[in-house]
């Protein structure tokens, strides 16, 4: 099943990568994908099928239905009706099929007031709210966002069977991917506990094969062991072992294998730095060009050797920002996944205008 996650014009290209990452660390029948590039959604009346935004008409802009869940912030809201119609607008230009599913992440607060909701007209369209949630747990956004993605895709068949899920839903929280969380607190319960009860389990076995329901879990149980170590719930554990596998990608053994998920450039960098625990100053990254040209050469999924050049010359030109955001990124990344204590043995560290460096023992890295 393929699910098309893009975001509007207020949400970060970061946050959607990140999200993205994270539904990508489980291998399985659901394949997401994203579009990064950065042109606007004026976009798609053109030619080009680049898209990266969606833009908000502000004139209808409505006011929030204080009704829903007790909420009354004095702010205006979007229209479920609108934020759908992007969607379709989204499938129509890009040539997505019906079966494909399209999830719009957007910060705007929707006039319901809702986490996430499926279009009642095309089910395979959905929305995600991904403000405000640092109101409701101590953890970064991109869990329960990720953890909103599934709900979706499982939700998806069970409405299409059902019409309703009224005899699904649970009003009181049982730590259930189905609990309805009236109080937005409550959510804070099935994202600990990352899980289905018997009555939903029973259901959805009904309308998914068991590859995709095998997948949606071991996600579902990713994301809750990520938000463990994020919380700094897991901060009095020694540093993992680092295992970097045929294929790049980097998992810590100890930590429940969780994998670190980087792209290309940003694992180039990485790697770069892995390569020299005595440090490398940030005036110096030219010296070690076509090292890094070599690494992301083979990183890349682009063969084009002169964009690999010119990438790879703006991370390395001193009067440029790249790298320093490659970093910050990774820094981020280590973060969101192992809390603020445990991440400092991974991510590049090191004093302005001092030389910049992996702490981490490298008896502990192990390339396969």
């Amino acid at each position: 099943m393929n699910i098309h996650i893009i975001r509007s014009e207020e949400v970060d290209e970061d946050l959607l990568t990140s999200v993205v990452s994270l539904l990508e660390s489980a291998p399985g029948a659901l394949h997401f994908s994203v579009q990064v590039e950065t042109q606007p959604w004026e976009a798609m009346i053109c030619e080009s099928r680049s898209i990266d935004f969606i833009k908000w008409d502000r004139r209808k802009k409505i006011p929030l239905d204080i009704g829903s869940g007790g909420f009354k912030p004095p702010k205006h809201s979007v229209h479920w009706q609108d934020i759908f119609s992007k969607c379709r607008q989204y499938r129509d230009t890009m040539r997505i099929d019906d079966e494909e599913m399209i999830i719009l992440l957007t910060a705007e607060t929707n006039h319901r007031n809702w986490f996430s909701c499926l279009d009642p007209h095309m089910l395979s369209n959905g929305f995600i709210h991904t403000a405000d949630w640092e109101l409701y747990l101590d953890a970064p956004p991109v869990f329960p966002i990720a953890y909103e993605v599934i709900a979706l895709v499982l939700e998806r068949n069970l409405l299409s069977n059902n019409r309703e899920l009224k005899h699904l839903v649970h009003d009181e929280p049982r730590g259930c991917i189905n609990d309805f969380c009236r109080e937005k607190r409550e959510i804070m319960l099935k994202l600990r506990t990352a899980d289905i009860c018997r009555d939903c389990m029973e259901e959805i076995q009904k309308y998914y094969p068991s590859n995709i329901i095998d997948h949606a879990l071991s996600i579902i149980e990713s994301l809750r062991t990520k938000m463990l170590f994020a919380q700094n719930f897991r901060q009095h554990r020694p540093p993992s072992r680092m295992r970097i596998e045929r294929n790049m990608k980097i998992f810590l053994t100890d930590y429940d294998n969780i994998e670190i998920c980087l792209r290309p450039l940003e694992r180039a960098m990485y790697f770069l730095f892995l390569r020299h625990p005595e440090g490398i100053m940030m005036s110096g990254l030219c010296d070690h060009r076509q090292e890094l040209f070599e690494i992301y050469a083979a990183l890349s999924e682009n063969g084009d050797r002169a964009d690999i050049k010119q990438r790879v010359d703006e991370m390395t030109n001193i009067l440029s920002n790249s790298a320093s955001e490659k970093i910050s990124r990774i820094k981020r990344t280590f973060e969101q996944s192992l809390g603020s204590e445990l991440s400092k043995h991974y991510y590049i560290q090191g004093e302005r205008g001092g030389e910049r460096f992996i702490a981490l023992d490298r008896g502990m890295v192990v390339f396969e």
